[in-house]
């Protein structure tokens, strides 16, 4: 009888030390996968501090805090104070003579420039005297020319340059809240305002119709006009794309 106590008592003991012995195991993996998954995070976040130290001129900006007016807070307002989108694009800019390869997108009212900080995830201001050129999409934003400003007398600080060479032709984006004309609905929408030129030899020249354009090439006037015609240019239902199409057709024919 006293053996058979002593027996258990060996095999209690024995299975405790085991069951300790087993807990340290796992808390011991434990540990391990926690220092190892805490590694990853500080290598991460020193792999994201180092990208941004790298390029700490571009981030460098202020944050973006949206400006809203007293009149905006008391109205629905519908659309968007952004060109194309709200969302972030795939773009580039060149800054401070710097090309980076990133998400872009563009306050219009204030003319602002937006980039995505990749650590704190907040909007950034990139400061317009830095900003040498941007893109968004396919869509090529340069400082606005001179000329183009006297022409227009615009405020705006950049211009969409929609085609480059001894013809250029560039679009000025610009939006403006227009409030419905029933007062009592309380409603505005952000509307496009745009404005376009050309610019040849240094003289810029204001473009509103097809009947601007057909003026522009005055001196191939029937030659530009048969080639919308046999073209299907469509002024109505795209000016901009019909007005590119007849610049390229007018430049080759006077060369």
């Amino acid at each position: 009888m006293k053996s058979k106590c002593i027996t258990s008592v060996l095999f209690s003991i024995s299975t405790f030390i085991f069951w300790v012995l087993s807990v340290n195991v796992v808390l011991s993996q434990t540990t391990k996968d926690s220092l190892f998954m805490e590694q990853s995070k500080l290598e991460a976040i020193n792999y994201f501090k180092r990208g941004v130290n790298e390029n700490a001129l571009l981030y460098s900006g202020n944050e973006y805090v949206e400006f809203v007016s007293l009149e905006s807070l008391h109205q629905n307002i519908n659309g968007t104070p952004f060109f194309m989108t709200d969302s972030l694009v795939d773009g580039m800019v060149s800054y401070g003579g710097v090309s980076y390869t990133l998400p872009v997108k563009f306050q219009l009212l204030d003319q602002k420039v937006l980039i995505n900080h990749p650590v704190t995830h907040t909007l950034i201001e990139l400061f317009n005297e830095r900003v040498d050129y941007f893109s968004i999409g396919k869509h090529q934003f340069y400082k606005i020319p001179t000329g183009l400003v006297k022409l227009t007398n615009s405020k705006q600080i950049y211009a969409e340059r929609l085609l480059e060479g001894q013809i250029s032709f560039w679009k000025l984006h610009d939006k403006i809240l227009k409030p419905t004309k029933k007062a009592e609905e309380q409603t505005a929408t952000y509307t496009n305002y745009d404005q376009f030129a050309i610019e040849r030899s240094g003289i810029w020249t204001k473009i509103k119709s097809e009947k601007d354009v057909f003026s522009f090439c005055a001196d191939k006037k029937q030659q530009v006009q048969d080639y919308v015609k046999k073209e299907a240019v469509d002024f109505i239902q795209n000016f901009e794309f019909a007005t590119i199409k007849v610049l390229k057709y007018y430049d080759s024919i006077s060369n």
